[in-house]
């Protein structure tokens, strides 16, 4: 029982902080509270715990076919990325379809959300590949292992932070929108 109640209220946190990330996408006051926000009523809860449980279920099933399982995963949870949001924003679709919404929806923007988290990821291996060379250096190199360790606590820390903005912006952008401006007579 112990492992089946961490699992859901790991899943319910992680869905509780997509939508902390969407409040901070949209401009709006971001405050501790929001991080339990899945857990307001037994409805969200069950909606958010089943329909996640039903996400990651399907992504551990296409890990699983031989040879391919792994990118065909890795393909999945970027396809059920939106499922989260869909959850909490639209309770008028199923949980058990969620996913498929989410698929639907991420359809053509799959390899951009993969762009997006694999950016940072090469910046910061470039940067410490840089500072650990440097780090090398008779007598200073110290202090630039020092600041080798200082980017790895802030990469840890901002990270999270960045994607989960990030992926707020798919979501706000897929689903809603912004209508492209054009200049007349250019």
């Amino acid at each position: 029982a112990i492992p089946g109640l961490s699992i859901a209220i790991a899943l319910l946190m992680t869905t509780s902080m997509t939508m902390v990330y969407l409040a901070g996408y949209r401009g709006k006051a971001v405050h501790t509270t929001q991080i339990f926000s899945c857990f307001k009523d037994w409805n969200t809860i069950k909606r958010v715990t089943l329909g996640m449980s039903w996400t990651v279920l399907w992504i551990v099933i296409w890990s699983m076919v031989p040879i391919v399982g792994p990118i065909l995963a890795l393909i999945r949870s970027y396809e059920y990325r939106l499922t989260p949001y869909i959850l909490i924003t639209e309770p008028d679709v199923p949980l058990t379809q969620a996913f498929k919404e989410s698929a639907k929806r991420t359809r053509g923007y799959k390899l951009q959300m993969w762009l997006s988290d694999f950016v940072i990821d090469i910046i910061y291996g470039i940067a410490v590949a840089i500072i650990g060379a440097l780090a090398g250096i008779p007598y200073i190199g110290f202090l630039f292992g020092l600041v080798l360790f200082v980017l790895g606590i802030l990469y840890a820390a901002l990270r999270p932070l960045f994607t989960g903005l990030v992926q707020a912006a798919f979501y706000e952008e897929i689903t809603n929108p912004t209508i492209p401006v054009t200049i007349v007579g250019a």
